[in-house]
Parts: C-alpha cells; sequence; structure tokens
C-alpha cells in the first residue's frame, strides 16, 4: 500500500493573513508575504507525547512529538542523515522558541515512512538546528487530520489507518527551589496487577537525596497511574528531580477502624479525666474575698487553662534542649561600680579578685 497526500488547505491557519483562498506555499522571493503557523510547542512541559517512526531518511527511528494544537508537521534537518531535494514552499512559524520571534523553514518534501507492510507520505516542513525543539520533529494536527488518526491516552496507542503506533512519554522533570516545598507528580513502581487495590494508598518516607525528603502521606492513583506528591528542599540549591518512583503501600482499612475505636475511647477518657482536674482545681483556688462576678470571671478562665495548674501527683515536664552553666573560673568582673576606690582599699580589692 502507498498513501500520498496534497496539503490540506483546512489546516492552513495563519497569524497574519487570510489563507482561505490562497496555497499557502510561496517562493523565497515572496519571503516578505509568508505565513505564520503556530505550533505551540511548550518545551517545559513534562510528560510530552511522542511516537518513533522508521523512514528511509534516516538511519534511526525518528523521535517525532505528538503536538495536536501545531498546525503544521515538521522535522529537524539535523535529523535526516539523508536530506532530499526541498521545495521552495517558505512559511514562518511561530511558538516553538520561548519568546514570541518567528523563524523561517527551509522547505519541504514528501517524506516516506514505514508503518507494518505499509508505506506512507506526508508533507513536513524541514526547519534547522537553531529551533528550539528536543525532538527530532512534531507531529501537527494537519497529519493528525489527514489520516483520520485517534489518540487513546490510556492504552497510550495511536491508530493510523487500522494500524496502532506506541506512544511514549518523556521522563518527568522537575526543579525544587531551595528551601521551598514543591507538589510534583511521580511514577508509581509497583507491578500492575497490584494497582487495582492502591485506588487510595500510602507514600512512606522516601530520601530522594541529601537534605531532599518526601514525607508520610496519602495519595490517590490518578488514571495514568502516577500520583501527585509533595517534595522538601532543605538545602541551600535547587535540586533536580528526574524520573523518580515511588511505591505504594496498600492502607490497612480493618487497622484503622480498630484504631478508630480506640481513639474514641481515649477521647471518652480524655474528657471525663478533664472535667475531674477541672473541679481539683477550681477547689484549690481561694475566692472567699470575691464577690459572685469575679468568682465567676475567675472560675471561667481558670477552667479554660486548667493544663497550666499543678496538681499532686502530676509528672514535672522538662526539657534538655537548653542547659544552663556557671562558669567559676577567673574571668574578670562583667561589672565594675564606677566610682575609684580610696587608696587605702585598692590593695584589698585586688588582692580579693585575685
Amino acid at each position: 500500500k502507498s498513501y500520498t497526500n496534497s496539503y490540506p488547505k483546512s489546516f492552513t491557519t495563519s497569524c497574519e493573513t487570510n489563507l482561505q483562498d490562497t496555497n499557502p506555499s510561496v517562493s523565497k522571493k515572496d519571503i516578505k508575504d509568508v505565513p505564520v503557523y503556530e505550533t505551540n510547542v511548550l518545551n517545559k512541559k513534562i510528560s510530552l507525547p511522542h511516537a518513533f517512526i522508521n523512514t528511509r531518511y534516516s538511519k534511526k527511528p525518528l523521535c517525532l512529538l505528538i503536538d495536536t494544537g501545531a498546525s503544521v508537521s515538521i522535522i529537524k534537518q539535523s535529523s535526516l542523515s539523508k536530506v532530499p531535494e526541498l521545495s521552495d514552499e517558505i512559511i514562518k512559524l511561530k511558538g516553538i522558541n520561548d519568546n514570541d520571534s518567528y523563524c523561517e523553514t527551509l522547505g519541504t518534501f514528501q517524506m516516506e515512512f514505514n508503518l507494518y507492510d505499509s508505506i506512507l507520505s506526508y508533507k513536513f516542513h524541514v526547519i534547522n538546528d537553531a529551533i528550539n525543539l528536543a525532538t527530532d520533529g512534531i507531529i501537527g494536527s494537519d497529519f493528525l487530520h489527514f489520516f483520520k488518526t485517534s489518540i487513546d491516552y490510556s492504552t497510550k496507542s495511536m491508530s493510523l489507518n487500522e494500524h496502532k503506533i506506541q506512544i511514549h512519554y518523556t521522563a518527568p522533570k522537575y526543579i525544587i527551589p531551595a528551601r521551598s516545598e514543591t507538589v510534583i507528580e511521580c511514577i508509581v513502581s509497583n507491578d500492575k496487577s497490584e494497582l487495582n487495590k492502591l485506588k487510595e494508598a500510602l507514600v512512606l518516607d522516601h530520601t530522594i537525596s541529601e537534605g531532599v525528603f518526601l514525607a508520610n502521606c496519602i495519595v490517590s492513583l490518578k488514571r495514568n497511574n502516577r500520583v501527585n506528591v509533595s517534595v522538601l528542599n532543605t538545602t541551600d540549591s535547587p535540586v533536580e528531580v528526574k524520573n523518580f518512583k515511588v511505591r505504594l503501600t496498600q492502607i490497612d482499612f480493618d487497622e484503622f477502624h480498630k484504631n478508630s475505636s480506640q481513639d474514641e475511647q481515649n477521647i471518652f477518657n480524655m474528657s471525663s479525666t478533664s472535667s475531674n482536674r477541672i473541679n481539683r482545681v477550681l477547689d484549690l483556688i481561694r475566692h472567699s474575698h470575691l464577690n459572685e462576678e469575679e468568682k465567676k470571671s475567675l472560675f471561667e478562665c481558670c477552667s479554660q487553662y486548667t493544663d497550666i495548674f499543678y496538681l499532686e501527683g502530676d509528672p514535672l515536664s522538662h526539657t534538655n534542649a537548653l542547659q544552663h552553666s556557671i562558669s567559676t573560673g577567673n574571668n574578670p568582673p562583667i561589672y565594675v561600680k564606677p566610682y575609684r576606690f580610696p587608696e587605702c582599699h585598692k590593695n584589698e580589692v585586688d588582692t580579693q579578685i585575685k
């Protein structure tokens, strides 16, 4: 089988000129009037979908980004080991670079690629290496529309003329700023057979690197089999987290309900103990010299802060966070009176100080 195409006019949207009645191809002589095509490539995205295509113009499979927001399909000149003869069709592209500047293409050619027992052909615009594009090229909406392509993100596949092409994703890459906490998306390392039981699961302590931590948390497994977690960077410099995987632990709901019952009992016991403590504290307060209004106000305040009163049998709290020391060495006095001693006392004062 062999398929080819003419350029689909329905997808020749232009930012500056009306292309409904004009052909998008222009000669190099009319370079000032070339249309501008939007590609909307955001290189800072994570998990970008891409496919590998075999073609006789490259010794290795081409990695092409699948971008439904791109109006045209493009290929980098450096990715072609065998550069074919290019047409004089020049267009301007906008949205590839980080700024709003335009970049011109070098021309077009019909790129043939192999798909099982079929040979397909479609027009790609060739760009130079100055373009800020991590992949070999882009499969745009014109390509997807011409081949009536359907993309299924759940199975990570793309149907093209009744054939399926596997969709791959770039590894997530994050920059965690210094001394900050950032929510990132992580890959799950559990087997696929376990994921049905882990819609809600635990993520236990993970040390990503020295000074970079992931604390215990409960997460929900998303449709792409990834989870969102919070990463803390305690270092003084930004840290790159790339392709980080976490392992999910199933929640033991039976143990949870058992602990919940115990917690309810503990709360009841605490309430009873608190009530008894209030009565004991109020009994120790001397209030005979107060009128009823003053007595009521005092009791309300003391009932709210019964924990600061010491009762017989209470353990005395202590801490080792701060320790005091008294230096008994021969250090000079910290403070000396600002008047002079009589001459007759100077010798005795010096002797006592020494």
